[in-house]
C-alpha cells in the first residue's frame, strides 16, 4: 500500500506546488508596483488555469484506476500506475515553464529567505557569531525550478572561498525541500566548513576513480552530509524530487537516484517501496509518455565501487544522523493537533487528559506509602518540567511522514474534486498554514536549542570556575 501511495502523495504535492505558487504570487502583488502587480496577476491566470486544467487530467487518470481495479488504492496494481506517474511529471514541467517565466517579475528578487539561510549554517554548524562563517554562504532565488544552479566564488584573491547557493524560487516557501539545498552546499563544504573538492579529489586520485565516478562520489558525499545533517528527512526529499525530470541526470554519468537511495541505507520503508513507476534506477530523464523497458540488472563490480564511495564519504564527513523515532512521533503529534510551534518540545504527556492522569497518580503516590509512580510517569512527569528542543531533522522528518502517509481517502477527494476560486483558494491556504507553521517550529526548536546549549556551557563554565577556586 505504501507505494500506491507514495505515487498518489507525489501527484499531491505536483498539485500543493501550484497552489505555493499562487499563494506566492498573491504575496509579490501586494509589494509590487502597479504594473509589475498586473503583470504578477496574469501570471497568477494562468498558473490557476493550469491547475484546474491538470487535476482535471489526474482525475482521469484515477478513475480510470478505479474502474479497472475498484476503489482502494491498496487494490491497484503498482505497476499500473505508470501513466499517473507520467501525468503528475507532465504537471511540473507546466509549473517549471511558468515558474522560469513569472521569477524575473517578482520584485525584490534574489535574497531569499533567512530562515532557509540559518537552516543550512545549522547543518553545516556554522556560527551565526562568526563573521568568517557568515561570509562563505549566501542563498540566492533562482528562475529554474531545479536543484543544479549553484556557484562557487572568492570573496577576495586571497580570502576564503564562499557558496552562493541557488535555489528555486518556489521551493523557498517551503521547509520540505529545503534538505536538498543543504545536498547542494554539501558539494562545497564539509561541516565545520572545510572544502569539499580538494578532499573528494585526493580520494578520488587514491582509488584512480575516472572522471564519471567522480561525479558519481560527489554527490554521495554531498548526501552524506545532508544525512548527516537532517537523518531520514533528506531520503524522503530526494525520492520526492528524484523521479521528476529536472533531477533526474547528472551530467558526465553519475549514481542513479536509487542507487544513492539506497546507500542511504533508510528509512527502510521507503527503500522497500519505491514506486517502480518512478524508474529510479534509471540515469535518463522519465518519459512523459510511452514505456520503456526496465533498467538493466545492477553490475555487482559498480555495487562495490559504490559501496567503498560511501565507506570514503562516511569517514570524511562522520556517521549518519538517526533521527529519535520517539520524537519525530511526539513532532507528529503536534503537527496533527496543529500546536503552535513554540510547543515543538518533545514531552510524552501533552494531551489534558494525559497532564490529569499524571498528576492524579502522583497525588495517590503522595497519599499513599505503598504506591509509586512507575518508570513512565517518572519519564513523563520530567519531560513536563524539563523540555527537550526536536531537531531539525525530527521535524522535517515527522512533516515528510505526514506528507508520505496522508489519508488515502482524503488524497483521491483532493486531487478529483472540482476546483473553483472558493476551493482553490481553501486549499492554498491550508498549504501555506502548513508551511509557516513547518517554518517557525524550526525556527522555534532552534532558538530553544540555542537556549540549551547556552545554559549547559554557562554551567561547565561555573564548575570549572568553582574547581579553580577550590
Amino acid at each position: 500500500m505504501f507505494e500506491q501511495l507514495l505515487v498518489l502523495s507525489s501527484a499531491a504535492d505536483v498539485r500543493e506546488r501550484f497552489l505555493r505558487m499562487l499563494a506566492g504570487l498573491d504575496e509579490a502583488s501586494a509589494a509590487a508596483d502597479a504594473g509589475t502587480r498586473t503583470v504578477l496577476q496574469t501570471y497568477r491566470g494562468r498558473v490557476s488555469e493550469l491547475l484546474v486544467e491538470q487535476q482535471g487530467i489526474l482525475a482521469d487518470h484515477i478513475e480510470g484506476l478505479r474502474a479497472g481495479f475498484g476503489d482502494q488504492p491498496s487494490e491497484w496494481p503498482p505497476g499500473e500506475l505508470g501513466e499517473m506517474s507520467a501525468a503528475t511529471v507532465a504537471m511540473f514541467d507546466l509549473l517549471s515553464i511558468q515558474h522560469y517565466e513569472v521569477a524575473t517579475h517578482l520584485p525584490g528578487r534574489s535574497a531569499a529567505r533567512e530562515d532557509l539561510l540559518y537552516l543550512l549554517m545549522r547543518s553545516m554548524r556554522f556560527s551565526l557569531m562568526s563573521r568568517e562563517h557568515t561570509r562563505l554562504l549566501s542563498v540566492q532565488e533562482s528562475r529554474m525550478l531545479t536543484w543544479e544552479a549553484t556557484r562557487f566564488t572568492q570573496l577576495q584573491a586571497d580570502g576564503p572561498s564562499a557558496a552562493a547557493i541557488a535555489v528555486p524560487w518556489l521551493e523557498t516557501l517551503t521547509p520540505l525541500r529545503w534538505p536538498l539545498a543543504v545536498h547542494e552546499l554539501g558539494h562545497y563544504f564539509l561541516p565545520d566548513a572545510a572544502l569539499v573538492y580538494p578532499n573528494v579529489l585526493r580520494i578520488a586520485q587514491d582509488h584512480g576513480w575516472r572522471e564519471a565516478d567522480l561525479t558519481s562520489f560527489k554527490e554521495i558525499v554531498a548526501d552524506a552530509i545532508a544525512q548527516g545533517a537532517l537523518g531520514d528527512a533528506y531520503a524522503y526529499a530526494l525520492a520526492r524530487e528524484g523521479y521528476l525530470l529536472s533531477y533526474k541526470t547528472h551530467q558526465g554519468g553519475g549514481v542513479s537516484v536509487a542507487d544513492r537511495l539506497r546507500l542511504l541505507g533508510g528509512p527502510i520503508a521507503l527503500i522497500d517501496n519505491l514506486p517502480s513507476v518512478w524508474r529510479l534506477d534509471e540515469r535518463s530523464p522519465v518519459p512523459t509518455s510511452g514505456s520503456k523497458p526496465p533498467a538493466p540488472p545492477p553490475d555487482p563490480t559498480e555495487e562495490d565501487e559504490r559501496a567503498k564511495m560511501r565507506a570514503e564519504a562516511l569517514k570524511l564527513v562522520g556517521e549518519p544522523s538517526t533521527n529519535d523515532p520517539e520524537r519525530v512521533a511526539e513532532a507528529r503529534q503536534l503537527i496533527s493537533r496543529g500546536e503552535p510551534p513554540t510547543a515543538v518540545l518533545s514531552s510524552r504527556a501533552r494531551s489534558v487528559d494525559g497532564l490529569m492522569g499524571l498528576v492524579e497518580a502522583l497525588d495517590e503516590a503522595h497519599q499513599s506509602p505503598v504506591s509509586r509512580l512507575t518508570p513512565e510517569q517518572v519519564g513523563d512527569l520530567t519531560n513536563l518540567a524539563v523540555h527537550r528542543p526536536l531537531t531539525d531533522g525530527e521535524i522535517l522528518e515527522a512533516a515528510w511522514l505526514e506528507d508520505c502517509e496522508r489519508d488515502p481517502t482524503q488524497l483521491l477527494d483532493s486531487l478529483c474534486g472540482a476546483l473553483d476560486d472558493k476551493t482553490i483558494h481553501e486549499a492554498m491556504r491550508d498549504v501555506v498554514e502548513r508551511d509557516t507553521w513547518l517554518a517557525r517550529a524550526l525556527q522555534s526548536a532552534a532558538v530553544h536549542r540555542w537556549v540549551d546549549d547556552g545554559e549547559r556551557l554557562d554551567a561547565q563554565q561555573r564548575v570549572a570556575v568553582g574547581q579553580e577556586l577550590a
